[in-house]
């Protein structure tokens, strides 16, 4: 499914991917973890194809993301979906017509009626049913990361990144996002990559955990097996930072 091969990145001389590879099986549920500032964000970048490595090759499902043209590449881009941490709704915009966005901007052509069904649908999965009228700025943050979600969903992505998808939200809220993100997986076969500092999340919802140090990953980690990790920089960072 996603496919990385010894990339690099610098800017301004600085390095910031060096010689990462990373295999993403179908459906499977991928954590990026580490310390802030070490490449973890820019990597999802890199994945949906925003940023281009200056060296190595960007495989999503079979295909160099670098030999394909702008067009092709945006069309490949429709099965990527990506979370941002902020959400980013458009705030002028009621749920509905945030959900109604990105099939509006494609090429898919569907009547009033599907549409109106399918954002009904699509909210429902993420248990936000009845709010297609309400505004971003009367919602909370989780639920507007569930309306977010949704948005993202309206285009049926094979591929969903989430960048800090938890981050600020309350141990119940958090728990109903990470919820959520399990079963898109476990229902639909959804393949995840995360990026995220919370320790709940890591324990909960990835299946691998890479450890992101000077712009490469350590080897992966399972979830099983991240109790008893044999990575002493996991492990302190499991542990908060604390000895």
């Amino acid at each position: 499914m996603i496919f990385i091969n010894n990339i690099n990145l610098s800017f301004d001389d600085k390095d910031v991917i060096k010689g990462l590879s990373l295999r993403v099986p179908k459906g499977e549920r991928v954590a990026i973890v580490g310390p802030s500032g070490c490449g973890k964000s820019t990597l999802l970048r890199l994945i949906i194809g925003l940023i281009t490595p200056n060296a190595g090759n960007i495989y999503i499902q079979g295909t160099d993301m670098a030999a394909l043209t702008e067009h092709k590449r945006f069309k490949l881009r429709d099965k990527i979906g990506f979370l941002f941490q902020s959400g980013a709704l458009f705030d002028f915009m009621t749920v509905a017509q945030n959900l109604a966005f990105p099939i509006i901007e494609s090429e898919k052509r569907i009547s009033g009626a599907e549409l109106r069904s399918k954002i009904a649908q699509t909210l429902a999965k993420v248990g936000m049913s009845g709010y297609e009228n309400k505004m971003p700025s009367s919602l909370s943050g989780g639920q507007s990361k569930r309306v977010a979600l949704a948005r993202l969903l309206m285009k049926d992505p094979e591929i969903i990144l989430f960048d800090e998808p938890t981050t600020g939200l309350d141990p119940v809220l958090s728990t109903s996002i990470e919820d959520l993100m399990i079963g898109l997986s476990e229902s639909e076969g959804i393949t995840s990559v995360l990026v995220t500092h919370q320790i709940s999340t890591i324990r909960r919802v990835p299946r691998l955990i890479y450890y992101m140090k000077n712009g490469s990953l350590l080897p992966a980690e399972t979830s099983e097996g991240l109790a008893t990790t044999s990575c002493d920089q996991l492990a302190h960072f499991m542990r908060g930072g604390q000895s």
